[in-house]
């Protein structure tokens, strides 16, 4: 083994588990998330209280239930430097999300 590889083995060993810990906690939560309905989903965001880093998530999940005015009123209801997640140029998410909602027509409600 060379001076280099002694050196790094250790380190390689300790990125090893971190790893094997990280695919761990991710299987876990995975499996929290996939048996939950759109109305669960809400219902934890809703929970966390004060939720603006989730801002872009739940407005995705009300559409998704057909709650186009509870979308809409995530859309209006930020702070004057909240892009809620990205912007295209001068537009945030909420400015874009606000013009589709208005635009758009009836979005198919998914079935739960």
């Amino acid at each position: 083994m060379s001076e280099i590889e002694a050196h790094l083995a250790p380190k390689i060993a300790a990125l090893d588990l971190l790893a094997d810990g990280f695919w761990t906690w991710a299987a876990e939560q995975l499996a929290l998330c996939e048996t939950k309905s759109i109305d669960g989903l809400l219902d934890e965001i809703v929970r966390l209280g004060p939720r603006r880093h989730f801002a872009a998530a739940e407005i995705c999940l009300r559409l998704l239930n057909g709650d186009r005015e509870g979308a809409l009123e995530l859309c209006a209801d930020h702070g004057p430097y909240d892009a809620g997640g990205f912007s295209a140029g001068k537009r945030t998410f909420f400015d874009m999300a606000a013009e589709w909602i208005a635009t758009s027509g009836q979005i198919k409600v998914l079935s739960h």
